[in-house]
């Protein structure tokens, strides 16, 4: 995270500043960006519990979450789909984590780099596009 870092959250100021300066990076970054992380971008797990992480075949990642707890966003249970993953980091560190915020930051060699701060670690994945879809708990692929 280089915006919504977790040293900042004590302070509403520095806070606020904080998601201004990052709301101003995504609309400068925002065309560059692959159509399916433009909508994404918009979309927030907020309190959203990860239920688990998948990789069906290289380059790959299903992440499902319980987002019945969602106070801003989506809610239900959900499927995030991560196709062209170049990189990834604290991922499966962040099974049973709740979702706290997200970034989306452009990458050298992939459409984009999504950060996301749980309640307990932080995740990051590179990937050229980004799919999700509401699933129901007992389909859930974990």
């Amino acid at each position: 995270m280089k915006y919504l870092t977790r040293k900042i959250r004590g302070s509403r100021e520095r806070w606020e500043k904080a998601c201004q300066k990052y709301r101003e990076h995504l609309a400068t970054i925002l065309p560059e960006l692959p159509i399916s992380m433009q909508r994404f971008s918009e979309i927030t797990f907020h309190d959203a519990r990860i239920e688990g992480v998948l990789s069906p075949e290289a380059g790959h990642l299903i992440i499902t979450v319980d987002a019945t707890r969602n106070p801003w966003g989506p809610v239900g249970w959900y499927q995030i789909d991560f196709f062209g993953v170049r990189g990834q980091g604290g991922l499966y560190e962040a099974i049973g984590e709740e979702w706290l915020y997200a970034e989306v930051h452009l990458h050298e060699v992939a459409g984009f780099e999504y950060h996301v701060d749980t309640t307990g670690f932080e995740f990051w994945i590179a990937a050229d596009d980004v799919r999700w879809h509401q699933v129901e708990p007992d389909e859930a692929k974990t």
